[in-house]
């Protein structure tokens, strides 16, 4: 038996969704002003916490108004659209490498590259786990080039007009417009909102993420399988952490042992944000450049 009035019942559910923005409003989510900056336009946080229990996550905020900052990612392989020779059912898009070395290669360059976190999910995924070439990784553009064809599944991207995107991509969609696109596993925010998911297993995690405005870019990663130390997070539960440092929509990017955030240590160095000691090699990387500032090549 139902205690509303009748004509009082159509009023239940905007109630219900009004306390709920209420209490969505009064939430208190990290203030930026008050982090200082790694580097002009990019600030990083470190949270260590044990709640809802051990957690290491590093966020970078990257202010994407910033003129002088230059993103980055692999080119297609010298042998794009070969038969794999060890896996030879799928083509070659890729050469696998660590995000260290995709770094270190920029770096030694003379790129003056500030940050780097691995991407792309990819395939073959069977063992032992070292194949040397990626394909199947989603929607993969490099300075305007296309590497691999969108699958309908979600990407980050950046249109030759400098417009930055996290939306879901159409197989058929014209690609023609995007400078860089890197395809990850599923979206985790959108409009604000967490998005649900069925599993609930704990790892590490990548997620890239927009402010609603679009004016910054948030790159999350979250340590996990050490026991006591960080034990990982769902993909429901990073939807909400990134959401808590400001982003409206946010991608759960390949995360496991992939799981890597670098810094320059502004001596031509590298430093490494993640607690993980280990590097496994990846489809794809995502580098953060300064341009008209290139670093002297190390001899």
């Amino acid at each position: 038996m139902s205690f509303f009035p009748l004509r009082s019942r159509r009023f239940l559910v905007p109630l219900f969704l009004l306390l709920a923005c209420v209490l969505h409003a009064e939430e208190k989510l990290h203030d930026w002003s008050k982090t200082p900056e790694l580097f002009p336009g990019i600030r990083h946080v470190f949270l260590d916490t044990d709640k809802p229990r051990p957690l290491k996550i590093n966020v970078l905020r990257v202010d994407l108004t910033c003129k002088d900052l230059r993103f980055v990612t692999v080119k297609k392989d010298p042998d794009w659209g070969k038969p794999m020779p060890d896996f030879p059912s799928l083509p070659i898009r890729t050469r696998r490498i660590t995000t260290y070395q995709f770094m270190r290669s920029a770096l030694d360059d003379g790129k003056e590259m500030l940050a780097a976190v691995n991407a792309t999910p990819w395939r073959p995924w069977v063992f032992p786990y070292n194949h040397k070439y990626a394909a199947k990784m989603g929607l993969v553009i490099s300075e305007g080039v296309k590497i691999e064809e969108a699958d309908g599944r979600p990407a980050f991207l950046i249109t030759k007009t400098g417009e930055f995107q996290i939306r879901k991509v159409a197989k058929e969609e014209d690609t023609s417009k995007i400078q860089l696109a890197l395809g990850g596993f599923s979206m985790i925010l959108e409009n604000g909102v967490v998005r649900t998911v069925r599993k609930k297993n704990l790892a590490p995690r990548t997620a890239y993420g927009l402010s609603k405005d679009r004016r910054c870019l948030f790159i999350m990663t979250v340590d996990g399988r050490m026991k006591g130390v960080s034990e990982g997070v769902t993909t429901e539960e990073l939807g909400e952490w990134i959401r808590k440092y400001g982003a409206s929509a946010a991608l759960n990017m390949d995360g496991g042992g992939s799981t890597t955030l670098l810094v320059s240590d502004g001596k031509g160095g590298i430093r490494k944000l993640n607690k993980s000691l280990f590097y496994r090699t990846v489809a794809t990387s995502l580098g953060i450049c300064r341009v008209g500032k290139a670093a002297a090549p190390r001899k």
